[in-house]
């Protein structure tokens, strides 16, 4: 039973964050008078309730392992893009600064919704430990056999005692209305699936940075 709720939870949690994004993009048409503009906001819409069906079709994605026979070739760069224009829809202010520097990095094979919805976690606790100002950083690069993303922070960082439980389910030093304790237990849960890593160094008044590794393979899941 502990289990199943922890399930539900995670994909509660999941499915909020795109709706998230859809409601900003329905706040824009309903506030915009560019038709053009309010297209594509239409079209980010339609993005996003896909990405929720594909949520929901792999809810139980999660705690199973990864099936090497039907995954995708996913490049991570579009995913991070991805993930970032879902992320400023949640932005508090303007002075919030993000700087992207990705390398030519070969496609992982997995699902896009799991790869896309792991950075973007990563990337709203980045912007929530920030506030209304700050830098994100995000870089990817490849390491032997292994796509590497760092994702880099100015915000509050984490306390050394709390940085040992921030996997652990409904964990959080967020407000009430920021978040559930469940992102960063979903993140794991979907790097271990694919047989990825993930490390968090912090420091208290200076930022964080988010290690997350991806091995590439061939569609057999051989190593290339």
């Amino acid at each position: 039973m502990a289990a199943l709720g922890t399930l539900a939870s995670g994909i509660g949690h999941e499915i909020n964050n795109p709706l998230y994004a859809i409601l900003g993009a329905a706040e824009a048409i309903r506030d915009g008078n560019d038709l053009a503009r309010g297209q594509e906001h239409a079209q980010d819409i339609i993005g996003y309730c896909k990405h929720v069906a594909g949520i929901i079709k792999n809810l139980t994605g999660y705690i199973r392992p990864a099936d090497k026979h039907g995954l995708e070739p996913v490049y991570v760069n579009t995913a991070i893009s991805d993930a970032v224009l879902m992320a400023r829809l949640t932005l508090l202010s303007d002075a919030i600064e993000i700087d992207q520097r990705l390398d030519a990095v070969p496609a992982i094979f997995a699902k896009s919704e799991d790869i896309q919805q792991v950075f973007f976690n990563v990337i709203r606790n980045g912007l929530q430990a920030m506030g209304r100002e700050g830098t994100l950083e995000i870089e990817s690069v490849r390491e032997a056999n292994r796509v590497l993303v760092r994702i880099r922070d100015t915000g509050s960082g984490i306390a050394p005692g709390d940085l040992t439980r921030i996997y652990d389910p409904f964990f959080t030093t967020k407000g009430p209305d920021e978040g559930e304790g469940i992102g960063l237990f979903v993140v794991q849960q979907i790097v271990n699936k694919y047989d990825g890593t993930i490390e968090f160094e912090s420091e208290v008044g200076k930022g964080t940075v988010c290690a997350i590794t991806f091995p590439i393979r061939e569609p057999n899941g051989e190593e290339p």
